[in-house]
């Protein structure tokens, strides 16, 4: 079901699970929720709307979005952790917030039928993903005509000399405080190298591009650190009918050779 990265990065967040939520909060200096609330401020979901958190974690975004599309709408966080998602659904039970669904399962392989979703979103996750071509173009399948996805997704600056010293901070800083916190320095190295070689937001808007989305909305922090990016899955074209009611067979035979050239 999952692979050998995915399978990796499963074992770790398992093992960092209790502590996830803290440590998260330490090495962003508390930005990591300011981020979430620019990107449902951004976003703005409709009321009564189909939402899927992907690698939901322990939910905090998850919740927040149900309440945002209160009253009727329905959202459901999936992520690949049994240990996060344990911990999700405690908050979901603290907050008192009844329209999530948590399931475990893999973004590449989504348990749902074609068109099923308004929005999608997915926060430091994506990099965690062995394949970001596949993952995205299984999102697209599950988003209807028009839904949007929102990711919001580690970085790489690129201003000279704060560049140098974010490295040292994710080489260092990062896995000392998360292994001093989680007893995993090792874990936390390897989110750091996994978040090194993720693409940066530049190179990220080409993917999704690949994958079939348009309208591309780019947003980075912290001078790139991380990045917001908005995209859509494309409406459907219109279907131009064949016969008019008239008997106008020519106008209609030239609309459908109009209709086939464009589809070329």
């Amino acid at each position: 079901m999952f692979s050998t990265k995915e399978e990796k990065n499963r074992q770790l967040f398992e093992s960092i699970s209790e502590r996830y939520d803290l440590v998260n909060s330490l090495i962003s200096f508390f930005l990591h929720n300011s981020w979430r609330k620019d990107l449902i401020k951004t976003l703005k979901p409709k009321k009564g709307t189909r939402v899927i958190d992907l690698c939901c974690g322990t939910g905090e975004l998850t919740l927040s979005m149900a309440q945002e599309i209160s009253p009727g709408g329905e959202v459901y966080g999936l992520d690949f952790s049994e240990k996060m998602l344990e911990k999700a659904k405690i908050k979901q039970i603290k907050s008192h917030v009844d329209n999530v669904t948590f399931l475990c399962g893999n973004v590449r392989d989504l348990p749902f039928e074609d068109e099923s979703f308004h929005y999608a979103t997915i926060c430091f996750g994506l990099r965690n993903v062995s394949n970001y071509a596949d993952a995205l173009k299984e999102v697209r399948r599950v988003l209807k005509p028009g839904g949007i996805l929102a990711c919001l997704e580690t970085s790489r600056p690129s201003i000279p000399v704060f560049k140098e010293l974010y490295y040292l901070y994710m080489r260092y800083a990062v896995p000392y405080l998360g292994g001093l916190l989680t007893g995993n320095a090792a874990g936390y190295l390897w989110l750091q190298e996994s978040t090194w070689a993720f693409p940066d937001y530049k190179a990220l808007m080409a993917i999704f591009k690949e994958a079939g989305f348009e309208n591309i909305f780019t947003k980075p922090y912290l001078g790139g650190v991380t990045a917001m990016h908005l995209v859509t899955k494309p409406q459907k074209k219109a279907t131009i009918p064949l016969f008019s009611g008239k008997g106008d067979e020519v106008a209609c035979k030239k609309r459908k050779d109009n209709e086939q050239a464009e589809n070329r």
